[in-house]
């Protein structure tokens, strides 16, 4: 049996699915994210082989099989919506109102009751498989899939934002833990559904673009995708850094909220108590430059002041009127742009002197730098340097 190429790459993909489920299953078990990951890449491992084996023309004897493993399908968007949710919220156990994201699965595997007991020749009749159009029931069945799959990768989008609006409220740095592979990823598969769903009008019409090979070859490079992160990345089925202070959790979750007062209505901190805790937050940032560290987090800083990470953010979102990495970020640009207009300092690399500054990350540092000034780090210095005192 000779396989075409895109025969060979749903082999591959499916192989390497069942190889990435069975790992992290196998070796990464004890977050929650990581059991969700695996158990999704076990079912995409079913479906591209069930995809390998139309291919082949497999399900023309036996239509029965066809079927079975479609409701799969019903699955796969909402465990990736899952797995970002608690990727995001670590903390959060699993809850019962989660198996309601498999109703639809459930659903769709008791409507095919009546179909397990009629003979092959008459499902395949009743299907229309050999008809060179799809048959209704497969277009209602990929319209109602196609639904669910951009709700949930629209939701997974929804929590990734919120995730990177919270560690602004914690952490001065965050590159390293933006979920920015997370959201590639998910750009990716929503990809293969648009795709996916241009191939689904098209057949509407009696006109087939791909016969849906390229929206499975988008799923297979997908698959790919997370291998690579799985095997390559490992850190992310490792501990995320925010389990570790769990006092920080407390922050993320008060910082969700966005009534400024009602989220710090019962935090015991006067006004007056708050305006000289301001005044001191700045004394500190002015004569000790905290800022400089480039691991500094609202953690850190509250521990320094003797206060609360709640009394903290409070101070920060009502007196400065800025969240933590902001606040932080403007000291760090500040020193920055002073090290650059030095001539004494003009024999140091750029990189250096934002290293000095507290920056971590050469991209961060142009970014924000160019972000606050409008210019860039070395464009800023040159035209310092140039210009008289």
């Amino acid at each position: 049996m000779t396989l075409n190429l895109l025969e060979i790459i749903l082999l591959l993909a499916a192989a390497q699915a069942a190889f990435l489920g069975i790992l992290i299953l196998h070796k990464y078990p004890a977050l929650l994210p990581n059991r969700i990951l695996g158990i999704m890449m076990l079912l995409y491992a079913i479906i591209l082989g069930h995809n390998l084996a139309v291919e082949l023309g497999f399900f023309n004897r036996y239509p029965h099989w066809l079927l079975l493993p479609l409701g799969i399908t019903l699955m796969l968007a909402p465990l990736h919506f899952l797995y970002a949710k608690y990727l995001t919220h670590p903390e959060m156990p699993f809850g019962k109102k989660d198996w309601l994201h498999f109703l639809p699965a459930g659903i769709y595997w008791f409507s095919l009751l009546p179909d397990l007991w009629v003979s092959s020749a008459d499902l395949s009749a009743r299907l229309n498989i050999s008809s060179e159009n799809m048959s209704p029931r497969f277009l209602v069945f990929n319209f109602i899939l196609l639904l669910q799959a951009m709700l949930y990768l629209g939701l997974t989008f929804v929590q990734i934002k919120k995730f990177h609006a919270r560690l602004r409220n914690m952490f001065a740095s965050v590159e390293k833990l933006k979920l920015t592979w997370l959201q590639q990823i998910t750009l990716l598969l929503l990809s293969a559904w648009m795709v996916f769903s241009l191939e689904e009008v098209a057949l509407m019409f009696g006109v087939h673009l791909t016969h849906f090979d390229l929206s499975s070859a988008l799923v297979a490079l997908y698959v790919f995708l997370m291998g690579y992160m799985a095997l390559l990345k490992s850190e992310i089925f490792q501990q995320p850094a925010l389990l570790k202070p769990m006092h920080i959790l407390e922050c993320m979750e008060t910082a969700e909220s966005a009534d400024t007062s009602s989220r710090y209505e019962k935090s015991g901190l006067t006004s007056e108590r708050a305006q000289a805790l301001t005044r001191t937050l700045l004394d500190l940032m002015r004569d000790e430059e905290p800022f400089t560290d480039n691991e500094l987090t609202l953690a850190d800083l509250a521990e320094r002041l003797r206060i609360t990470p709640h009394n903290l953010s409070e101070i920060l979102n009502t007196q400065v009127r800025q969240n933590f990495y902001d606040f932080i970020n403007q000291y760090r640009i500040e020193k920055a742009k002073r090290d650059l207009a030095d001539p004494a300092k003009s024999h140091l690399k750029i990189l250096a002197i934002a290293f000095e500054a507290g920056f971590n990350s050469k991209t961060a540092f142009n970014t924000i730098f160019k972000h606050t000034t409008r210019m860039t780090p070395s464009a800023y210095r040159t035209h310092s340097l140039s210009t008289p005192s």
